[in-house]
């Protein structure tokens, strides 16, 4: 999420100190000259001269004033009028130095006389909190707020307009100290008291709620701001007395909340009022206005509009660089919200100039604005394949916004989600998920439970679930992501269709092809008209589900949809050329799937030959080629052949400066250490699923499938070196891993009992290995059928398992 100049100014209210004053202090100014108890002419005179301007003229005569009721003592009436009066005058002026001591004589003589339960007091209170305000003793003005509030709330002569407003003001103070959940609970009982006690459209309840919609919008709260910020517009409208100057504000700051909840009708409506009245009241070229710009500008990326953007952009940037200069931090801001437009365009190089530059303005500090640069710099390092770095710079801004913004703020939640996508790519899904899981509960009380962002996080969660194999929670979480996109259509409705897709995955991992083959179906008018018919993402997503309707149909014409895809290629490439090698491939696939290894191997050769000859190889393809090729000739049981081949893949993909598919590595291992195994090469074969094993624990989650295989094929090895405590161990692990499956593979786990039934009878405890060989069978056969090699050894190990214990039954009875 980009950081632009409008929320650091939306935050000015206190921490920009000199700018609060007349709200600090209207109330104890209102009136100070009125209602004098026994007034004087001195006093008088002085009154007349103030309100005709001639405040030079007032201050010598209420100096005399105060002089003359001096000397009558503390209890003159006309001393603390005096002093009352002067204390106006000075704060007026911004003398808040000479102002503080007279209050506090004003105060001291009033709590001496008792007179300290009046409104006139409260007033006084009020009127020294805001001095000390703009001293920046905000402590001591918290404490006064909070004294002010206790008299007003007993004080018989208290209006409800005035308790409202120091509430206002003790809320504006609580939140410059960090006492955030008393600043809401302030602001909100003055909107509460104001609603009360004003009609249902007046001007002063707008400005309330404007307050506390501003306070919920600096905390990040966008989808609590935004209906308050929509009170607050409908009563301004309907006033007749409005502040053009406020309501310039108000309507850019509800703008910014509508972006952000991504209302942007809404949002370019109230962004281009307040544009026109910012140009009325200040002129064009003003930076006030060109926050506004700023911000339809952001509005304009977010649609997809990224020309009008940059333009709007440009135009900010030179303002602001006239006003600020260019190391400014404004410029800054400016060139970070130019960088996400750059990277939105895909002119990654640009955004990544443009970002170091506005990171140099900077000069070291670590704030809001470095955060979010730090955050698009790891975005950028993650799309052009560099995750370790993304990772660093991603931590680097987590570590800044942990330190400045509370910690469920939607900055932190957009970083928490950018940080997962790195770690997801360097394999570890487990951190990824707790990341993911914190971003999104951060992101729905920012924006709202069906907001486009809770989308985004919540189908990446559902991704990472599948990769840890725990299918029913991305089906959870991918089902609510594609529900909220259909709900409110985005621009780009790209995200919707690779959730569909990965939603199918899967489904077709459950063993659900129907489902999937509907979700591709879905998914493919949108990849066509978004990318193209024959680009490659969309020819991919019509192979897959083409298979999944082959395994719907029992694969009958799975292969016939992928022959006719690859004819239809021929006919527009020519030989040779290098995008033969995608649909050659899923046909190849679809070969092997089907046990044609004869045709698959082939072509598997010819995909690698085409992918060798391009001139810029992508070696994670080659490799999974190569890989595919060395399965065919396993199943055509040309072990030795296969060997080199699952080689040469792995060391492609360990030579690739990108970290490795982590599944597809630890399968590439995983399938080099059977082949050893099935070649008799017994060492190379302990070394390989050694290895494998080193590998799949630091790549997969604990509980993955695959890891259970690996830990089987090694425990078989050890049972033959008659490792039996260290095979036991494994194959137990395995059948951890098996049974906290949501969806138990009966293959792989019957695979596993069978080993471990093995491995009892190698050490003589018949009984375990009679029970755990018979509930191998029961998953076996039912998924393989009676003459399948593993059930026929399984059945036949049994067999010598019974036939045993039957024996040394018998040679008991003989004893």
């Amino acid at each position: 999420m980009a950081t632009s100049l409008r929320r650091r100014e939306a935050r000015k209210s206190i921490r920009g100190q000199r700018a609060l004053a007349p709200v600090l202090i209207a109330a104890f100014v209102c009136g100070l000259g009125c209602a004098a108890p026994y007034p004087t002419t001195l006093l008088r005179d002085g009154e007349r001269a103030y309100y005709e301007g001639r405040t030079g003229d007032a201050e010598l005569i209420w100096l005399e004033a105060l002089a003359d009721s001096e000397a009558y003592g503390d209890d003159d009436p006309r001393l603390a009028q005096s002093l009352r009066m002067l204390a106006n005058l000075q704060i007026h002026q911004g003398r808040y130095a000479e102002a503080q001591p007279n209050l506090e004589r004003w105060l001291l003589i009033a709590d001496r006389r008792g007179e300290t339960r009046d409104y006139r007091y409260a007033d006084a209170l009020d009127a020294l909190a805001g001095v000390e305000v703009m001293q920046g003793n905000l402590a001591r003005a918290v404490t006064l707020y909070e004294r002010s509030v206790e008299v007003r709330e007993n004080s018989s002569g208290a209006g409800g307009s005035s308790l409202a407003q120091t509430l206002e003001n003790l809320g504006r103070t609580y939140d410059a100290t960090g006492r955030l959940a008393e600043a809401e609970a302030s602001l909100t009982r003055a909107v509460e008291i104001r609603e009360a006690s004003l009609v249902r459209n007046h001007p002063s309840l707008s400005a309330s709620l404007h307050t506390l919609a501003a306070f919920q919008q600096a905390r990040g709260r966008y989808a609590e701001a935004y209906p308050i910020f929509e009170r607050a517009l409908a009563i301004a409208r309907s006033s007749r007395t409005r502040d053009a100057r406020s309501h310039a504000t108000l309507l850019w700051q509800a703008g910014s909340v509508a972006r952000a909840v991504g209302a942007n009708a809404e949002a370019l409506e109230s962004l281009e009022k307040a544009r026109k009245l910012r140009t009325k009241l200040l002129g064009e070229r003003d930076i006030e206005t060109a926050v506004v710009v700023n911000e339809i500008a952001l509005v304009h990326a977010q649609q997809g509009k990224l020309d009008e953007a940059a333009q709007r952009l440009a135009w900010v940037l030179e303002i602001r660089t006239a006003a600020f200069g260019q190391d400014s931090a404004p410029v800054a801001a400016t060139l970070n919200n130019i960088a996400l437009v750059q990277r939105y365009a895909q002119r990654h190089d640009d955004a990544r100039e443009t970002l170091e530059k506005a990171l140099t303005l900077l000069d070291g500090r670590r704030n809001r604005l470095a955060a979010a640069i730090h955050t698009n710099l790891g975005v950028l390092d993650r799309l052009q394949g560099k995750p370790q770095q993304s990772e660093e710079q991603l931590r680097l801004a987590l570590d800044v916004q942990q330190q400045v913004l509370e910690g469920d703020h939607p900055e932190i939640g957009t970083t928490l989600h950018s940080l997962a996508e790195s770690l997801l790519m360097q394999g570890d899904a487990e951190e990824a998920a707790i990341q993911l899981e914190r971003a999104r509960a951060i992101k729905e009380r920012a924006f709202g439970p069906e907001h486009y962002e809770v989308a985004n996080t919540g189908a990446l969660l559902g991704v990472v679930h599948a990769v840890r194999n725990h299918y029913a929670l991305a089906e959870r979480d991918l089902g609510q992501a594609i529900a909220i996109w259909e709900k409110a259509p985005s621009h780009d409705p790209l995200p919707l269709a690779v959730a569909l897709v990965d939603l199918a995955q899967v489904h077709r991992a459950q063993g659900r092809p129907t489902e999937a083959a509907d979700l591709y179906e879905r998914a493919i008018p949108i990849f066509e008209a978004q990318l193209g018919a024959n680009h490659p993402t969309t020819l991919r997503v019509r192979q897959n589900a083409a298979a999944a309707r082959a395994a719907r149909n029992g694969g009958g014409d799975a292969i016939q949809r992928h022959q006719a895809m690859l004819e239809a290629a021929r006919r527009v490439l020519p030989p040779g050329d290098p995008k033969l090698a995608q649909p050659l491939l899923a046909l190849a696939t679809a070969q092997l799937e089907r046990g044609r290894c004869e045709d698959a191997g082939p072509k598997f050769a010819e995909v690698v030959a085409l992918l060798e000859k391009q001139a810029s190889r992508e070696p994670r393809a080659l490799a999974f080629a190569i890989g595919r090729r060395a399965d065919c000739l396993v199943h055509q049981r040309r072990h030795a052949e296969a060997a080199p081949l699952y080689r040469r893949a792995i060391a492609l993909l360990e030579a690739d400066s990108r970290p490795p598919n982590p599944r597809e590595f630890s399968n590439l291992t995983g399938n080099l250490a059977s082949v050893h195994a099935l070649l008799g090469q017994w060492d190379l074969a302990l070394a390989a699923y050694e290895q494998s094993l080193e590998l799949r624990d630091a790549m997969l989650p604990g509980d993955d499938p695959e890891l259970a295989e690996t830990l089987d094929g090694l425990a078989v090895l050890l049972v033959r070196q008659r490792d039996y405590a260290r095979a036991e161990r494994l194959l137990q692990r395995a059948m951890g891993i098996h049974e906290s499956a949501d969806r138990v593979n009966p293959v792989a786990f019957g695979h596993t009992l069978s080993s471990l039934g093995l491995l009892y009878a190698s050490q003589n405890h018949m009984d375990a290995a009679e029970t755990t060989l018979l509930r191998a069978l029961d998953l076996l056969e039912p998924a393989l059928g009676s003459a399948d090699p593993l059930v026929l050894e399984t059945r036949r190990e049994y067999d010598l398992v019974v036939r045993a214990r039957r024996l040394g039954a018998k040679k008991v009875e003989g004893l």
